[in-house]
C-alpha cells in the first residue's frame, strides 16, 4: 500500500499508472515518427517543370510555409490573387542565372497550383521557389533532434496532466479500469490524429484549416466528459490542446493548438449531459458551428482573400468537414457507451435512464414483497436527487442508487419495521439485541449479492455497501447496553453492534447515506404522533448530520462543507414540502348537492350547514 495525502493506494493501481503512461507515451512517439513522413511529401512532378507549361493541372498543391519566387517580367499581373508583389528587383540587383522579374510572397495555406488550371511559366517559377523550399524543409523535420524533443516535451505535457488530474480527482487512481479507458480514448485521439493526417495527404491536400477540421478534436473531450465526468474532461481538453500540435508539426501550431482548445470545450460542454434525441442534435450543431466559426476567424484574420474570390469549393469543403466531425462525435457518444458499460462498469446516462424507469425486476420484487422499503426508497430518491442538484453532483446517478440501496432487504422483509402493519408482531421482541443487529448487517450484504447477480454497475454497488458506514446500530446497542447493567455484565462491544461498512467517498453515494437517515428519522415523527413542523424537521437534520460528523462517518466523503451544508438544507426544504401542513376538516361535513342543469336554483331544496362549520371566505 502507498499512502499520499491521507488516501491509500494499492501498488498494482499505481504499476498500471505507470503502464499506461508508458504506452500512451509510446504511441506519441510513434504517431511523430508517421507524421513526419506524412508532412513531408510532395505530389510526383517531373525533373524538368519547363514541361508543364500549357498543361491543365492534375492536382491541387498548396503551400504549407511561406516562400519567394521570382515571377517572370512579362506576367506582371498576379493570378486570381494567389501573390502578393512585394518589390520589383531591377537586373543589376539579381544574380547571373536569375532572369529579372518581379520577386513575390506566397503565404502559407494559399495554393500554387490549381487543378484544371492552366500551367503558365509563372506557375512552373512558384513550383520551382517552392520544391527548393520543401527540400529545406524536409530535411529539418526529418532531423533526430527535433523529433526527441517534440517526444519528450509529449511526456512532459503528460506527466503534467497526470498530476492536475491526481490534485483535482485523486480517488480516480485508485480505480484502475477508469486509467486504462482514459488511456484508451487518448490513444484513440493519438491514432484519429494519424490516420486524419493519412487521409488528408491522399485525398484532400488542401491548407491547414481543412486539416484542423478534419481532425476529430472534439470527440475524446466528448466522450470523457460523457462517460468520466465534466472535470475529466475539461482536463483532458488542455492536455490535447497542448499534445496536439506537437503531434501534428508544422508552421500553424497556434492554429491547431486555437482548434484544439474551443473544438475540445464545445464537445466537452454540449455532450456532457445528454438525455434525448434533441441533446444531440443541439451538439452536433454546436460542434459544426464551432468548426466553421474557427475557419472563418483565421481566414479573416491570416488573411487569405482567395477563399472569399472563390467562396463556393472551399466553404463547401469545410462544412462537409465540420459536419463529418459533429456527426463522428454523435455515433461515437451512441456506440461507445454500450461497450462501456459491458467492459469498464461505467454507469452512463442511457444506463441511468434505464434503471430510473422503476421497471427493473429487483424495483418490482422491492414493491411486492417489501412494500414499505419501496416506498422509503422512492422518498430517500427525490431527498437525494435535489441535494445531489443543489451541489451540482449527478441527480441522476443519486436516485438510482437510492431506488437500489436497500434490495436487500428483501431478504427478510418481515424483519424491518416499515414492511410491518399495525397489526403484525415485531419479530425482534422475542429476539437478543447481537440477533436483531445481525439481521440488520446482512441486508447490506445480500444486497451486495443481488447488485451482483444482477449486474448493477459500481457506484449503485457503493452506495448498497456503503449506505450505513461503518455506524453503531444505536437502538439495539442502547437495548444490550440496558440488559448488561440489568444483570451487572461488562458493556457490550461497538463493533458487534456496528455496521462492517466502509465509510462513502462519492458525493452521490454520501447524499443518499445523509437522506437514508433523515427520511426514516423524519418518518417515525409522524408514526410517534409529533408533528412534522418545519422546526422539528430542521432540528432532527441538524442533529443527524452532526451526529454522522461526530462519528467520522463523512471523513472520505469529497465534498466541502460548504457542499454539505447545501446538501443539509436542500434535505430539510424537501422534507418540509413533503411534510406540508394543511388545515383541518370539519368533523362532520354533510355532501353539497349541487343543482341539475338547467333547474332553477331557488326551487333546489338547500342543505343543511352544520353549526361548527365556519363559512369559506
Amino acid at each position: 500500500m502507498i499512502t499520499v495525502n491521507g488516501r491509500r493506494y494499492k501498488r498494482r493501481d499505481s504499476t498500471a499508472t505507470l503502464i499506461c503512461f508508458l504506452l500512451l507515451w509510446a504511441l506519441c512517439y510513434v504517431c511523430l515518427l508517421f507524421s513526419r513522413g506524412t508532412r513531408t511529401s510532395l505530389p510526383t512532378l517531373p525533373e524538368q517543370l519547363d514541361t508543364l507549361i500549357g498543361q491543365v493541372a492534375s492536382e491541387n498543391i498548396i503551400a504549407e510555409v511561406d516562400f519567394c519566387y521570382t515571377a517572370p517580367r512579362a506576367t506582371t499581373p498576379t493570378p486570381n490573387g494567389h501573390t502578393v508583389v512585394i518589390e520589383a528587383i531591377t537586373p543589376k540587383v539579381l544574380t547571373k542565372d536569375r532572369p529579372g522579374g518581379l520577386l513575390r510572397s506566397v503565404q502559407a495555406d494559399t495554393p500554387i497550383m490549381r487543378q484544371g488550371e492552366i500551367i503558365t511559366a509563372e506557375t512552373v517559377a512558384r513550383l520551382q521557389a517552392y520544391q527548393h523550399v520543401f527540400a529545406q524543409l524536409t530535411a529539418k523535420m526529418r532531423r533526430l533532434l527535433p523529433l526527441h524533443q517534440s517526444a519528450l516535451l509529449c511526456g512532459l505535457v503528460l506527466l503534467c496532466f497526470g498530476c492536475g488530474l491526481f490534485a483535482i480527482k485523486q480517488q480516480l487512481f485508485s480505480q484502475v479500469d477508469r486509467i486504462i479507458l482514459l488511456t484508451i480514448f487518448l490513444g484513440l485521439h493519438v491514432v484519429l490524429t494519424l490516420v486524419s493526417q493519412k487521409m488528408f495527404a491522399e485525398y484532400i491536400n488542401g491548407t491547414s484549416l481543412q486539416l484542423c477540421s478534419l481532425l476529430p478534436l472534439c470527440l475524446v473531450p466528448a466522450l470523457t466528459s460523457n462517460l468520466l465526468g465534466r472535470r475529466i474532461g475539461f482536463c483532458t481538453v488542455l492536455l490535447l490542446s497542448a499534445l496536439t500540435p506537437l503531434l501534428i508539426g508544422g508552421e500553424n501550431l497556434f492554429q491547431v493548438y486555437l482548434f484544439s482548445l474551443f473544438g475540445g470545450i464545445a464537445g466537452a460542454m454540449l455532450f456532457h449531459d445528454i438525455h434525448n434525441r434533441l441533446g444531440f442534435l443541439l451538439g452536433g450543431l454546436g460542434v459544426t458551428a464551432t468548426i466553421i466559426g474557427l475557419n472563418l476567424f483565421f481566414a479573416w484574420s491570416q488573411p487569405l482573400p482567395w477563399t472569399w474570390s472563390s467562396f463556393s469549393p472551399f466553404w463547401t469543403s469545410i462544412l462537409y468537414l465540420a459536419c463529418g466531425n459533429a456527426l463522428l462525435v454523435i455515433l461515437a457518444l451512441l456506440l461507445v457507451p454500450l461497450l462501456v458499460e459491458r467492459f469498464f462498469n461505467v454507469v452512463t446516462a442511457y444506463k441511468l435512464n434505464e434503471l430510473n424507469d422503476r421497471d427493473h425486476p429487483l424495483l418490482q420484487r422491492l414493491r411486492e414483497e417489501a412494500p414499505g422499503t419501496y416506498e422509503h426508497s422512492l422518498d430517500v430518491a427525490r431527498l437525494a436527487g435535489e441535494a445531489a442538484r443543489a451541489i451540482g453532483a449527478n441527480a441522476g446517478l443519486a436516485e438510482v442508487c437510492a431506488y437500489f440501496h436497500d434490495i436487500g432487504k428483501l431478504y427478510s422483509p418481515k424483519m424491518f419495521g416499515e414492511n410491518l402493519s399495525e397489526n403484525e408482531a415485531n419479530p425482534h421482541d422475542s429476539m437478543t439485541p447481537q440477533e436483531s443487529c445481525q439481521v440488520l448487517r446482512e441486508h447490506v450484504r445480500f444486497g451486495i449479492e443481488l447488485a451482483r447477480k444482477y449486474r448493477l454497475q459500481r457506484p449503485i454497488c457503493e452506495a448498497i455497501a456503503q449506505h450505513h458506514g461503518d455506524s453503531i446500530i444505536p437502538f439495539f446497542y442502547q437495548k444490550a447496553l440496558t440488559q448488561a447493567k440489568q444483570e451487572n455484565l461488562p458493556p457490550p462491544s461497538l463493533r458487534d453492534f456496528s455496521y462492517d461498512g466502509t465509510k462513502p467517498q462519492r458525493p452521490e453515494v454520501v447524499i443518499v447515506e445523509i437522506a437514508d437517515t433523515c427520511e426514516a428519522a423524519v418518518r417515525a415523527l409522524v408514526r410517534s404522533r409529533e408533528q412534522p413542523t418545519a422546526a422539528n424537521i430542521t432540528q432532527k437534520v441538524n442533529e443527524l448530520v452532526l451526529a454522522k460528523m461526530q462519528m467520522h462517518q463523512l471523513d472520505n466523503a469529497c465534498l466541502t462543507m460548504a457542499e454539505l451544508f447545501r446538501v443539509r438544507d436542500q434535505i430539510i426544504k424537501t422534507l418540509c414540502n413533503i411534510h406540508h401542513l394543511r388545515p383541518e376538516y370539519p368533523k362532520e361535513l354533510k355532501p353539497i348537492r349541487k343543482p341539475a342543469i338547467g333547474a332553477d336554483p331557488t326551487t333546489q331544496s338547500q342543505p343543511d350547514v352544520p353549526a361548527d362549520a365556519s363559512p369559506t371566505p
